[in-house]
């Protein structure tokens, strides 16, 4: 979220004749206002270099923790669904930052990963709070009480802004309307602190619980005469 912003920023705070002089696809003669993230972490540099070595460094903790995370759960249907939200969010995040705007596939792959990536956020987000209330845990102390409750928030907030996202792009394509432009940038920008700040309350949450994860070597037959004697 931090390279993402900072993308953001700098376009603002050194790239003004680059916004200037943007103008919206398909209207080329309408301004469009805002920059939409889209293009500050794939068109514009050093924005893109910033992006790219944030993700570098983003993607191996955050598989970590599509492997770690599920694990708090007891098995079932919603740990499966939660385990394919959090996969296909992660690479979907990878595919639309290789296939970007100006890539050889062009902005329709692009917005196709965008659209998987949404998909597979509004799945893992809103598994994470079904299987938080069937627990009951936030029943139980006033914290995950809490919790919960600002996690909901972030989730009504996230699934909007997606909804905004969907809803003002092809409206201001259509149209030329930089109003519905200039929403549309901003539900963008909105997106990843949302999603990113209901998986900060997530993680919070985990490292309440356990003392932390460690990797451990266990020698063949070790784990199932554990299992046996448990």
């Amino acid at each position: 979220v931090v390279g993402a912003y900072f993308c953001i920023g700098y376009t603002f705070t050194f790239g003004s004749e680059i916004i200037s002089n943007l103008s919206l696809s398909a209207c080329p003669g309408v301004k469009s206002g805002l920059p939409p993230f889209s293009y500050a972490i794939s068109s514009w540099e050093p924005q893109r270099l910033v992006w790219q070595l944030a993700l570098i460094a983003h993607i191996p903790p955050r598989v970590i923790i599509v492997l770690t995370c599920p694990q708090i759960w007891l098995p079932g249907a919603g740990r499966v669904w939660l385990y394919s939200g959090c996969i296909i969010e992660v690479f979907s995040l990878v595919l639309l930052t290789v296939f970007h705007v100006d890539s050889i596939l062009g902005f329709h792959a692009h917005a196709a990963f965008f659209a998987t990536w949404a998909i597979g956020a509004f799945i893992s987000m809103g598994i994470t709070l079904h299987l938080s209330r069937l627990t009951g845990m936030k029943d139980r102390n006033s914290m995950f009480h809490s919790f919960f409750v600002i996690k909901c928030c972030l989730f009504v907030l996230f699934a909007l802004a997606v909804l905004g996202v969907t809803i003002f792009y092809p409206i201001s394509q259509r149209l030329c309307l930089t109003w519905a432009f200039s929403i549309f940038c901003v539900c963008e920008y909105s997106i990843v602190g949302l999603n990113v700040g209901f998986y900060a309350f997530c993680l919070h949450e985990i490292s309440t619980a356990f003392a932390g994860f460690r990797i451990s070597c266990v020698p063949h037959g070790e784990e199932e005469k554990t299992q046996v004697e448990n």
